[in-house]
């Protein structure tokens, strides 16, 4: 069967040049030089007998069997890199999912013993981070991410929807009794990353002697740990406190919370699934979810 298929080299230049669109930024991934890369490509094309890319002004473009090329060959080394994982793992499956620290921290952390005493033989590589990953350069089989669910070219299902509430250390508020969120006004309000979140709830509740743009704005999940420390009050994603509201560190003050649009979002490419452990993991994250 080798001699029907196109050199193996040629193929790698292929597929880096399309998924990086650059052949510079292939040749520094392959560590070749660019001339190099546009030999390759120019042999693969001969060898298809069809072009698989337009060439314009600075950048290649995929034509339309490029494209479907390239779908087809990145799914074959995407699947040959899954099974050499598998055997330098000595049997063990690897997987890597990509979210945000305050995600990892106060959702899928507290989880994995789960997980791990349910599948023991499959390792999951959590890369806690807000920069938006490109699954081909960075080696990733899923992303959880807070949106509205669209993102093209890939699979999305809603994980975990989002509820508002307002929430506060019970060392803070002591013996305090709010008749109306009004009452909040006497405390320090805490941000996470902007004012938009306190801005809707606030309208929401008809809290009019409440002002959005005053307290404290925190980047990241530190706005939970200063609610934890009694540094004022916080509106936090009910997903995100489920075990902090259980073990009592966090109260909810006013049964009023927002619903908003936003959700987390299992995200991932086609082609993912087709490894089995993959899909046992996906499995695992909606249960987990539909459980809370």
């Amino acid at each position: 069967m080798s001699h029907r298929l196109p050199p193996l080299s040629s193929l790698r230049a292929f597929e880096a040049v399309a998924r990086l669109q650059s052949i510079k930024a292939a040749a520094g991934e392959l560590n070749v030089t660019g001339g190099a890369v546009s030999l390759q490509i120019r042999n693969l094309e001969e060898w298809l007998g069809m072009p698989l890319f337009v060439r314009k002004a600075r950048r290649l473009v995929l034509t339309n069997e490029g494209k479907r090329y390239f779908t087809s060959v990145s799914a074959a080394f995407r699947v040959l890199g899954e099974a050499t994982r598998g055997l330098r793992g000595s049997g063990k499956s690897t997987l890597t999912v990509s979210c945000t620290q305050g995600f990892a921290m106060q959702w899928l952390v507290p989880r994995m013993d789960r997980f791990t005493a349910a599948a023991p033989h499959i390792d999951v590589k959590i890369d806690a981070t807000h920069h938006l990953v490109d699954f081909e350069r960075d080696d990733v089989d899923f992303a959880i991410r807070h949106g509205l669910g669209i993102y093209e070219g890939l699979a999305s299902e809603k994980l975990v929807g989002d509820d508002l509430v307002p929430v506060a250390s019970p060392a803070l508020i002591g013996n305090a009794t709010f008749a109306s969120p009004n009452d909040l006004r006497q405390f320090t309000l805490l941000h996470d990353e902007h004012r938009d979140d306190w801005r809707a709830w606030i309208a929401s509740a008809h809290a009019d002697a409440l002002d959005a743009e005053r307290g404290v704005l925190f980047m990241g999940n530190a706005v939970v740990d200063a609610a934890k420390a009694g540094r004022g009050i916080a509106l936090l994603r009910r997903s995100l406190i489920e075990e902090e509201l259980r073990s009592g560190n966090l109260v909810q003050l006013f049964p009023q919370t927002l619903r908003v649009d936003i959700a987390y979002y299992l995200v991932y490419p086609q082609g993912v699934l087709d490894n089995g452990d993959a899909e046992i993991f996906r499995q695992w994250l909606h249960r987990e979810a539909r459980g809370m």
